[in-house]
Order: structure tokens, then sequence, then C-alpha cells
């Protein structure tokens, strides 16, 4: 299966296990950062086709969910699909504009599993924990890279108890969503964010009322809960806003002005803040495996 993102290129090999690969695609984009894909091959035990498509299914949406944490990737299964394409001329004047098939293709698939050495290994770095090592595109990159201990993290999740992998899985579709929503939604992004942290809290009645502030705390530390909780726009306003009074703490429906300098800065401080601690908040949840 094919599978969709926007970043960096994914040059690499990296066997999660000895049944699921992540493989590069023969062919990126002529510039660093674009539409992206990379290939998922995965050796899946069932009953009859149908049974094999549906745990196969399952486990490219357990795998999206794991990469959007841990890469921070929003990757989504890629379809050929028609749109209007423009036809160019030498000088670049449009001369037309027809309906055609567009997507990624691989001209020359391998049959079957690809053996171990079938590519490139892809890059490691080595990731501080709780953190996500190098946050953002750095001048040093130019392929996407992986945690060190991604094969480790991946063995964790694969252990999980059912209920514990549904709890986690729960989180982590959050996160997806929230994912999706960037960037025309921001406040709906944040608002998501915050779904996805108070997602991982505890079982149990007594943890019923313990919100994103009490789940940072819990994985990550106090005074990472204790700076967002003292934002002006802090995460749990902008949640609770939204939810109950449709209010746009972002100023979706506003003008967008590149430069206003009039702008309050808090809601993108918080913003940056918050996206970064929620994957971290998902990987020490799977890392102490609650």
């Amino acid at each position: 299966m094919i599978l969709a993102y926007s970043g960096l290129p994914w040059r690499g090999e990296l066997r999660l296990d000895e049944d699921h690969r992540i493989g590069p695609p023969s062919k990126h984009p002529d510039y660093l950062l674009g539409p992206q894909v990379f290939i998922v091959d995965a050796m899946i035990d069932g009953i009859g086709q149908k049974g094999i498509n549906a745990r196969f299914q399952t486990f490219v949406h357990e795998l999206r969910v794991f990469l959007g944490f841990m890469l921070g990737l929003d990757a989504k299964p890629h379809k050929m699909e028609d749109a209007w394409v423009p036809e160019i001329d030498a000088k670049g004047i449009v001369t037309d504009c027809t309906l055609r098939p567009v997507g990624y293709v691989e001209l020359s698939a391998p049959p079957g599993f690809p053996p171990l050495g079938s590519a490139p290994p892809i890059e490691r770095r080595d990731v501080l924990r709780p953190g996500l090592g190098t946050f953002g595109i750095t001048a040093d990159m130019t392929e996407q890279w992986v945690p060190a201990d991604i094969q480790q993290l991946w063995s964790t999740f694969a252990r999980l108890p059912s209920a514990k992998r549904d709890h986690l899985m729960r989180a982590g579709n959050a996160y997806l969503t929230a994912r999706a929503m960037w960037p025309d939604q921001r406040t709906a992004y944040a608002t998501f964010l915050v779904v996805a942290c108070e997602a991982l809290k505890p079982t149990g009645r007594r943890y019923n009322k313990m919100n994103v502030y009490g789940v940072i705390e819990m994985l990550v530390g106090q005074g990472e809960a204790e700076r967002l909780r003292e934002l002006s726009d802090h995460p749990q306003r902008v949640r609770s806003n939204l939810v109950h009074r449709g209010q746009l703490a972002a100023g979706e429906l506003g003008p967008l002005l590149r430069d206003d300098y009039f702008v309050d800065p808090s809601f993108d401080e918080m913003l940056r803040e918050l996206s970064s601690v929620t994957r971290v908040c998902l990987i020490e949840w799977l890392r102490r495996e609650m």
C-alpha cells in the first residue's frame, strides 16, 4: 500500500519487525519539501481474502496513528483520482485544461515481500526522552529521519493488551484528527490536541475531572503544564470556547493579514507548545505502557 504525506522525502527502509516494513518510493519531487509517499509492506495472516484485507486495513490504521505521534506525519492512503490538469506550452501559457487521473504509481513494484537490504536503511537519530529530538525542519535535514528507539516503541505498541491499545488508539486518532484540521482550522487543531491529551488520562471515576494539564503533568512534568496553563490563550480555554460557544481563538473568520503587528501572539505561542507536548504525551504513555 502507498501512504501519502507532505514533508521531507522518505528515502530509506524501516523494518518495524520481520513482518512489517516501510520502504522508499522510486520517485520523489524535484524539490525538498512537497507531496511525498512511502510504501507499506506487511505479512498478514487471516481467513480468506476478506479476512486478510480486514486485518491489513486495521494494521494500516494502527501504523498511521503510530507514525502520527512518533514522527508527526499525517500519512493517508493514497488513491488515484480525477482532477483538472492545465496544459502549459513551452512559453508557460495555459492552452487547455482537461480532466485526468492523477496520483502516484510505482512502475516496477517487486512481487512479494521485499527482502532485507532491498533499500538503504532510513536515517536514525538519538532522541532524549521525554522529548522529540529536533523539532521542526533544520538546515541539516534532507530526508525523513526516525528516532533510534522506533523499533523498540513499535514492539511495545504491538504487545499492548487490547484494552490499552484501544485506549492509545483513541488518543492517537484524536491527534490525527487534529492534523487534518491544520492549517485552515487552527482553533479546531488546538482543540483536538487537547482531546488527544485528555484521552490519555487513566480510566476510573477518580480521573473523570482530570483535564489536559493533569495529563501533561503526569506524563511530562509540572513545569510544562504550568507554562501552558499560565498563557492568556491557554489550551483548556480554547477547547471549551470552541466546543461550547463555537468561538475561534485563531480568528479563522477574519481577514488573514500576514504581518499584522497588532495581533496577540499568545495563541501561536500556545500552539507551538501544545503541538510538541501532545506528541510527547502520546509517546510517554506508550513508553510507560500505561
